[in-house]
């Protein structure tokens, strides 16, 4: 497996990682065999959101057993800080872990500062080890960035073959 540095977090990963959205639509003993399947053949990087239904209960069934081997990332969408707090136990909890490697606010929409300065206030009591914003516009990523105590460590945007985003690989 290739392995690549994680934005400007000095976290190196597979550049395979396993999206978890799909896998609402699976049932947990299918779900668990697949992710425990993508483990086995050296995946390590998995990727889920409070959003996606049951995604983070069902990585934290799969990886309980070797948590210490893998890397998490989970986004909130959560419009107030109180909502984000409650968002983050939830994701603790149902992840089976008591830290996030990379915690991203999914949106960009309603007191995103208030819920950045939240997830900088997690990094430094240990609870997530790295911090970003996720499809994020240039415009509101400058102004995130020009906030920030902790500098946005990734941007995750959302890019394929029809839905191009060339304005934001320019400042990636």
């Amino acid at each position: 497996m290739i392995n690549v540095t994680l934005g400007r977090t000095n976290i190196t990963v597979n550049r395979n990682g396993f999206g978890a959205l799909p896998i609402q639509r699976a049932s947990e003993k299918d779900s668990i065999r697949i992710i425990q399947k993508a483990y086995h053949n050296g995946i390590r990087f998995f990727d889920t959101a409070r959003a996606y239904s049951d995604s983070e209960e069902k990585l934290g069934l799969a990886l309980c057993q070797v948590r210490q081997n893998v890397f998490i990332s989970t986004k909130t969408m959560q419009t107030t800080v109180d909502g984000f707090w409650k968002d983050l136990d939830t994701s603790l909890h149902l992840l089976k872990t008591d830290y996030i490697d990379l915690c991203l606010l999914h949106q960009p929409f309603s007191d995103v500062y208030g819920a950045y300065r939240a997830l900088e206030d997690l990094m430094a009591e240990g609870k997530i080890r790295a911090i970003g914003i996720s499809n994020f516009y240039v415009d509101r990523m400058v102004d995130i960035a020009s906030f920030a105590r902790v500098k946005p460590a990734v941007n995750q945007i959302e890019i394929h073959p029809h839905h191009q985003q060339n304005e934001q690989l320019e400042w990636a």
